[in-house]
């Protein structure tokens, strides 16, 4: 299989040196009619050239693909597909794939209608994920999620996001008018501009109490703690129950401040830390059946923002389940 396809690649394909327009040598596609050239669905995946010191990086990508596919052909799984290199210089497009002093771009169309494509493409984009590669946006990228997307591209999203929310604004559109199924599933969303000055979380305890003071082991109460971070990085932190016991089926309401200026778009996650009281054998865990995460607005108004509800949606352990946390990406 593997010499008639290299065969049918470089008849079709002749190597023939060439100089001219660029456009020209590049794009060889007939427009004037059907010139039937084989149709690919194509990636293309960006790489930082310094993690790859040490064989890492787009290089270990590369050695992982070439294995994908030899897991293939050794189950006797057809697919056939290029994987061809370029470099560029870094881009100043806040989201842009080349983010890098120096990026490796990797190409790999694959053509059409082999058994194996489903599975050979899933592979190869988790294999890019797992490598910190960054995706071609007008090209096949359908494994990755939305917390991929920040991941890779960090803060440089949250200004691109702020950006389209200012320019939204401006030419007095609303938040849907530049929204379709994609820019939904990757959170290429304008953010949410509403000045905050807190973040609420309402809490309802479980049948295990925080704290216990009537308990003849358990006798003392958690620190537990509540916390807001944004995208910037920057932390806002309460005691979450100031140090009282929060009996069992009972409900609170914690206010986070934030700083003066803050937007809820800048929220990135809401998280309880607990660190447990007491000994190994009687340490002070608790469960937690429901929460809500409000925003508070500069004037007071308050408005959900998230929730979830279980027997239990968390429980809180000494030694591990120290954390809950929701990420608004």
């Amino acid at each position: 299989m593997r010499s008639i396809l290299v065969g049918l690649f470089n008849s079709a394909y002749p190597l023939v040196s060439r100089t001219d327009i660029g456009w020209k040598v590049m794009d060889t596609y007939g427009y004037a009619a059907e010139d039937f050239c084989q149709k690919v669905d194509a990636m293309e995946i960006a790489f930082d050239v310094a993690a790859a010191t040490g064989g890492g990086g787009y290089l270990a990508f590369i050695d992982e693909v070439l294995a994908i596919f030899d897991d293939l052909y050794g189950r006797h799984i057809a697919v056939a597909f290029i994987l061809s290199l370029r470099y560029t210089r870094n881009t100043q497009a806040l989201i842009g794939m080349s983010k890098f002093p120096t990026t490796c771009h990797i190409e790999i169309p694959v053509i059409r209608d082999f058994a194996g494509n489903s599975e050979f493409i899933e592979r190869v984009q988790r294999a890019a994920i797992a490598h910190n590669g960054v995706p071609h946006w007008g090209q096949l990228m359908g494994t990755y999620i939305a917390r991929d997307i920040l991941d890779l591209h960090g803060a440089d999203l949250t200004l691109w996001r702020q950006k389209l929310t200012h320019l939204i604004r401006e030419g007095g559109g609303n938040r849907t008018t530049f929204s379709n199924d994609f820019t939904s599933t990757y959170n290429l969303e304008p953010l949410d501009d509403t000045p905050i000055s807190a973040v609420r979380l309402t809490v309802t305890v479980g049948d295990d109490s925080l704290g216990d003071l009537a308990h003849p082991f358990r006798d003392h109460v958690s620190a537990d703690v509540a916390l807001v971070t944004l995208s910037s990085g920057t932390t806002f932190e309460i005691s979450l129950n100031e140090g009282t016991e929060w009996p069992a089926h009972t409900t609170h309401i914690r206010d986070v401040p934030v700083d003066p200026g803050t937007i809820w778009g800048d929220v990135r996650s809401v998280s309880i830390k607990h660190s447990a009281a007491g000994p190994d054998f009687a340490a002070d865990n608790w469960t937690m059946d429901s929460i809500v995460i409000s925003s508070v607005s500069a004037t007071g108004d308050v408005r959900e923002q998230f929730s979830q509800r279980g027997t239990p949606v968390w429980q809180f352990r000494k030694n591990d389940n120290q954390v809950w946390q929701h990420d608004f990406v």
